[in-house]
C-alpha cells in the first residue's frame, strides 16, 4: 500500500511536468542527458535577451534549526504521508544508502516550497522495506500531506535567495524554446512551457533562468515514444560569450518509436536551494516514466550542470 500511495504521489507531484530522457541510438531522437552538460549555446540571442535585475532581494535571514551532523535531504509529494531520502552531504555529496546509516530519527529539518521556507519538521528513522523506494523518512511538521516540500537538516539557510515564478506564457521565454525546437528539428511545433523561474543561483548578483517545456502527457505514460513530441529542461545563464542554454535534460522525438529506442518520461522542476551550505543553489529534479520515477540534483559548476546526486524507483 505504501508503494502504491508513493507512486500516486509522484504522478501527482509531476501532473504539470515534463520528460526524463533515456539514451537510445535511433538517429530520429534528440537528447542530451549527460552528468556533465553543457549542452547547445544559442549565441543569436540579440532579438530575445535574458531579462536581468538587480539583486532580487537582500538574503533572507536563516531559519531557525538545530545542526545535523550530515545533513540529509528529503523529499516528500504532494498527498504523500512519507518522505523520501535522496542522500545528504557531509564534505561530499552521500547517496541515500550512505546517508541512511547517520540518521537516528529525532532530526529537525528545515522545510521549504520553491519559492518558500515552511517551518521546520521532526524526522523519524529510516523506513527500509525493500520497496522500489528503499530509504523513507516520516516527518512530523504542521503541514497538510495535501502539500509537498523539500527537507533539509542543516544549520544553514538554504534558501538564500528566493526564486520567482515567472509566466509561462511569456512571449520571450516562448519564442526561446520555440528556437531551441526548430534548432533540433522540431518546426512549427506548439511551444508548452510548464515552469519559469528565475533565480541567482551563484548568490554574484546575476540572474539565470529555469524553463521546463514539453507535450509529452504524463496520464497514460507508456513504453513508447511519439513523432514530433519533446521534453526539454533547459538554464538560461549569461556568461563572457554571451547566453548560454545549460540542458538538465533534452528529448526531443522526430519519428515514433519503440521501447527499446527509449521511454519517454515527464520531469518537473522540484526545489532550487542551498543543498551543500557553500552559499549556491542547487536544483532538484523529478522525472516520471514508464513504470518509475525519481529524482536528480545538479549543481552548477564552472557554466555546466554537474549531476551529484541520482535516485531512481521501480523499473529500470
Amino acid at each position: 500500500m505504501r508503494r502504491q500511495i508513493i507512486l500516486l504521489a509522484a504522478l501527482i507531484l509531476l501532473i504539470n511536468g515534463c520528460g526524463k530522457p533515456e539514451n537510445t541510438e535511433n538517429q530520429s531522437v534528440i537528447q542530451d542527458s549527460s552528468p556533465l552538460s553543457t549542452a547547445v549555446n544559442i549565441t543569436e540571442e540579440t532579438e530575445t535577451p535574458l531579462n536581468t535585475t538587480e539583486d532580487l532581494q537582500a538574503d533572507t535571514p536563516a531559519p531557525p534549526g538545530s545542526i545535523s551532523e550530515y545533513h540529509p535531504i528529503v523529499i516528500k509529494s504532494p498527498g504523500s504521508d512519507i518522505g523520501i531520502l535522496l542522500g545528504g552531504f557531509n564534505q561530499k555529496w552521500l547517496t541515500e544508502d550512505e546517508a541512511s546509516a547517520y540518521i537516528q530519527g529525532n532530526e529537525e529539518y528545515k522545510l521549504l516550497s520553491l519559492t518558500d521556507y515552511l517551518g521546520v519538521g521532526i524526522g523519524d528513522s529510516v523506513i527500509t522495506d525493500n520497496t522500489p523506494i528503499p530509504y523513507t523518512i516520516d516527518i512530523q511538521s504542521s503541514q497538510s500531506d495535501h502539500y509537498g516540500f523539500l527537507a533539509i537538516s542543516c544549520d544553514w539557510n538554504p534558501l538564500p535567495r528566493v526564486p520567482v515564478q515567472q509566466s509561462n506564457s511569456s512571449e520571450e521565454y516562448n519564442n526561446i524554446v520555440s528556437k531551441i525546437l526548430e534548432e533540433n528539428g522540431l518546426k512549427d511545433i506548439p511551444v508548452n512551457v510548464v515552469q519559469n523561474y528565475k533565480i541567482d543561483i551563484e548568490g554574484d548578483g546575476q540572474d539565470e533562468v529555469l524553463l521546463c517545456a514539453q507535450n509529452i502527457e504524463p496520464i497514460g505514460l507508456g513504453a513508447t515514444f511519439k513523432k514530433n513530441t519533446y521534453s526539454i529542461v533547459v538554464l538560461r545563464k549569461i556568461t563572457e560569450a554571451g547566453v548560454e542554454n545549460i540542458f538538465l535534460t533534452k528529448s526531443i522525438y522526430l519519428e515514433d518509436g519503440e521501447w527499446n529506442d527509449g521511454c519517454p518520461s515527464v520531469n518537473s522542476i522540484e526545489a532550487i536551494a542551498d543543498l551543500d551550505g557553500d552559499g549556491e543553489m542547487e536544483i532538484i529534479l523529478g522525472y516520471l516514466y514508464y513504470e518509475g520515477s525519481g529524482y536528480k540534483i545538479y549543481d552548477l559548476v564552472d557554466n555546466g550542470l554537474k549531476l551529484v546526486l541520482q535516485s531512481t524507483y521501480g523499473g529500470q
